[in-house]
């Protein structure tokens, strides 16, 4: 079908094309939307962690301890979790991490929204499950994909319901140019990050020279995993905190504060 319908000597747009660039704009605007940064930019470190395996987290808690570390988990399935691994969440949060939001069910969304709508996935992957972490005391205001992967036009819903949308890009060629993962303070609110799990082969060498880029470029690194030992050796991520000590990286976490065209960067 053409996009354009001729009437005399006017172009006039197709319905579907029309609604589809309302979207596109919808979108921008949506991404685009500024925030206050109550501090000023500097070189930091961004790393969080996905899924659920809160006792491997938690029992990271001396190595954070020790090398003044903030983190980011993302959590899924949250009404999974026992008492004891609530618990040890608010513990994590005490200590100054964030706990984030990784939906309801560890979906892939464009599969679920194909086969149901984007008004039940939003309802049944986002607002009920963050009606439990609310009811257990944790006010996420970050959202960290599944598989990384959204739909077209995902973004735009998800950014009335939180600050921060993380995304990913695999690792590949030369890390210190994927600026993409190089948070610039811009007042961007879709990140994406790195994966620092065994199957993306993140060598100490290449970490060494993406946190010389962050911190000459006063840019913050955004790198995350999932379960230690499993998915990552914890000797590694030791030697991330310690380079990051060593290159004076700051870490930071997002918090929502009055409307959701301003957002808090918060330095750790």
């Amino acid at each position: 079908m053409n996009s354009t319908a001729h009437i005399g000597k006017k172009k006039v747009l197709s319905k579907e094309v029309c609604i589809a660039l309302l979207f596109v704009a919808l979108s921008v605007t949506a991404c685009k939307n500024d925030y206050r940064q109550h501090r000023a930019a500097k070189a930091a470190l961004c790393l969080s962690f996905d899924d659920y395996s809160v006792d491997a987290w938690f029992a990271l808690r001396p190595l954070f301890i020790k090398y003044n570390a903030r983190v980011t988990f993302f959590v899924t399935k949250f009404d999974t979790l026992t008492a004891a691994q609530v618990q040890k969440l608010r513990i994590l949060q005490q200590d100054g991490h964030e706990i984030g939001f990784h939906g309801a069910r560890h979906i892939l969304s464009e599969n679920y929204i194909k086969k149901f709508s984007m008004d039940q996935y939003l309802q049944e992957e986002i607002i009920k499950s963050l009606r439990v972490t609310a009811d257990s005391g944790f006010r996420t205001t970050s959202f960290a994909y599944p598989y990384s992967a959204k739909y077209w036009f995902t973004d735009h819903h998800l950014l009335n319901y939180f600050y921060v949308l993380r995304s990913s890009l695999p690792v590949q060629g030369d890390i210190t140019k994927l600026n993409d993962v190089y948070y610039k303070f811009d007042g961007s609110r879709l990140i994406m990050a790195l994966s620092i799990d065994r199957n993306q082969g993140l060598t100490k060498e290449e970490i060494s020279k993406a946190m010389q880029r962050a911190q000459t470029q006063n840019e913050a690194l955004m790198l995350f995993g999932h379960e230690p030992e499993f998915s990552f050796d914890t000797n590694f991520l030791e030697e991330i905190l310690s380079q990051a000590q060593q290159h004076g990286l700051a870490y930071f976490k997002s918090i929502r504060s009055g409307n959701m065209n301003e957002m808090k960067w918060f330095w750790l």
